[in-house]
């Protein structure tokens, strides 16, 4: 079953219990995009999450899903967060920032 939710003003639905249709991204991260940025930005990725270990990583291999259950696992956020997270993380790149992503995930923000 999925239920409608809202963060920042953006509508999303999160899956709770049952069998559901694929899961939609409620931003400009998509499958697609990111198996791209996956792999031009490998080293930025594991430096926001550092929990990702190398072998993380190399399973993962541009797979969206996979990324989104590894991060949700070792940070306890829920995939929206980390969608959010990870757009964030690409502005930061495209914009030419030199950010600091050791900051862990606040699944309250």
């Amino acid at each position: 079953m999925w239920i409608r939710t809202t963060i920042d003003g953006v509508r999303v639905r999160s899956l709770t219990i049952g069998r559901s249709p694929k899961m939609r991204y409620p931003t400009s991260m998509n499958p697609k995009n990111f198996q791209g940025f996956f792999h031009r930005h490998c080293a930025k990725i594991s430096e926001a999450w550092p929990k990702l270990s190398d072998k993380d990583l190399q399973e993962i291999d541009g797979n969206l899903d996979l990324f989104l259950k590894k991060v949700t696992a070792f940070y306890q956020v829920p995939p929206e967060v980390v969608l959010k997270e990870l757009d964030a993380v690409q502005r930061t790149i495209q914009e030419g920032i030199e950010g600091d992503f050791s900051i862990p995930l606040d699944p309250t923000e």
